[in-house]
């Protein structure tokens, strides 16, 4: 299915109409509308965001819910909260965000709003950090713990 009713998506999403009409007035989700029946649908991924916003709801306001896409936005990044990888803690909002070469821990908002965008912790893929313990393992010289305790050298 491409489309689903107002009735649907609220079965599927588990929200009230007041929160989907709310949703569209500030243009954080809005509906499609039908041109030949002027009927209102939702489309999958709108289903799939709905869904995201209201797990946030648990915890975050739609004040700051909408600041977390605004910046997004703004920053030209995708504002699709549904596949991103949100950490919220008492003090702030952060974004793990994964890239080819790293995977950067990004502050989205603090309680005095001032630093968006921030970068707190950059780290290489898992696989180059592997990689590196890899080499860095098979570069050493062995050590042979009996023949260590007994004082004798080694063999080469």
């Amino acid at each position: 299915m491409e489309r689903f009713t107002r009735r649907e998506t609220l079965v599927l999403t588990r929200t009230s109409l007041g929160q989907l009409a709310y949703f569209a007035k500030t243009k954080l989700i809005s509906p499609h509308r039908c041109v030949e029946t002027q009927a209102v649908y939702y489309t999958w991924e709108q289903v799939l965001e709905i869904r995201a916003i209201n797990r946030l709801r648990r915890h975050l306001s739609l004040q700051t819910i909408r600041k977390i896409i605004c910046f997004l936005q703004e920053q030209g990044f995708d504002t699709r909260l549904r596949d991103k990888h949100l950490v919220i803690l008492a003090d702030g909002v952060s974004w793990v965000r994964s890239e080819a070469e790293t995977v950067a821990l990004v502050q989205l908002t603090d309680p005095q709003n001032r630093h968006p965008g921030q970068l707190l912790l950059s780290l290489p893929p898992w696989s180059q950090l592997v990689k590196d313990r890899w080499e860095a393992t098979t570069a050493c010289q062995v050590v042979d713990l009996e023949q260590f305790r007994s004082g004798s050298r080694p063999s080469s």
